[in-house]
């Protein structure tokens, strides 16, 4: 399973990605302006969870790692929406997507 997993990775691949959702550009692109990580990652998984089954790779590599932060800081009461994300949507992305850890 192969997601961006720190504040630095996340906001890189955050930055990078581009829905490819129509109805989800919106509302990602006001949420990658967001200077907060937290606020940043929370955007992002708004902008992205309702269409996780209709991202592409990237897609639910960005929302893998957001949901991690949100589950990690316990961030806007979103903890258990966060988890279930990251428990049904990791074991699907291939280890073979190349992730930049921030190291």
């Amino acid at each position: 399973m192969s997601y961006p997993k720190t504040n630095k990775a996340v906001r890189e691949a955050a930055l990078a990605y581009s829905p490819n959702i129509e109805e989800a550009r919106e509302a990602y692109e006001a949420a990658i302006g967001i200077q907060s990580i937290a606020a940043l990652s929370v955007g992002v998984f708004d902008a992205l969870k309702d269409q996780a089954d209709a991202l592409d790779a990237e897609g639910r590599k960005v929302l893998t790692g957001v949901a991690s932060l949100i589950v990690g800081g316990g961030w806007y009461g979103k903890t258990l929406e966060a988890a279930f994300v990251v428990n049904t949507i990791a074991p699907t992305i291939p280890d073979d997507l190349p992730v930049d850890e921030g190291l």
